[in-house]
């Protein structure tokens, strides 16, 4: 999202305290970005992708153990964050 969009998000880590969160809102003021404020909302995704290392070229094996590396490779990612809200 562009910071022309009216619902553009930016995030900041979770564990930010209120005073960080002042910070990077008056730094974000002087740089013309008036339109600003902290809303108090986490937001959260996650992701979980299973892939075979296989399809990617990863074909190396253990030469006396050919099943000492799986071929498939799990992902999983969990995100919790707080949001800005560009007005």
């Amino acid at each position: 999202m562009s910071l022309n969009d009216s619902t553009a998000i930016s995030f900041v880590p979770p564990d930010d305290s209120k005073k960080i969160l002042e910070r990077e809102l008056k730094a974000a003021h002087r740089a013309g970005l008036n339109d600003l404020e902290i809303v108090d909302r986490d937001l959260g995704y996650s992701a979980r992708i299973v892939l075979n290392r296989r399809t990617y070229g990863v074909n190396w094996s253990h030469p006396k153990v050919p099943n000492f590396v799986g071929d498939n490779v799990e992902i999983e990612i969990n995100l919790i964050t707080k949001a800005i809200d560009f007005q």
